[in-house]
């Protein structure tokens, strides 16, 4: 899970999934946003090394280092719409 910094309890910016076809990074509808490369993305697979950041697109970077199978798992990044929810 990813929450912001100085956020409302309980709210969450979004979350990092082991699925299985690799990892993934989701916003979460933030207020203000998650940044891949300097555009705003709601889902995107993770790749070693690959720097995600919150809030804006110089905003607090997150960056991710992925080691045995993981580090093969993933697909390079995309910014395709992630599924809604059912819920």
């Amino acid at each position: 899970m990813l929450s912001a910094v100085n956020a409302t309890p309980g709210y969450l910016a979004g979350f990092i999934d082991p699925g299985p076809g690799g990892w993934t990074v989701a916003d979460l509808a933030s207020t203000n946003g998650t940044f891949l490369d300097g555009e705003q993305i709601s889902w995107a697979g993770i790749s070693d090394g690959m720097v995600i950041r919150l809030g804006n697109a110089a905003g607090i970077a997150v960056e991710f280092g992925l080691t045995g199978a993981a580090k093969t798992g993933a697909p390079r990044p995309t910014t395709a719409s992630r599924p809604r929810s059912t819920t």
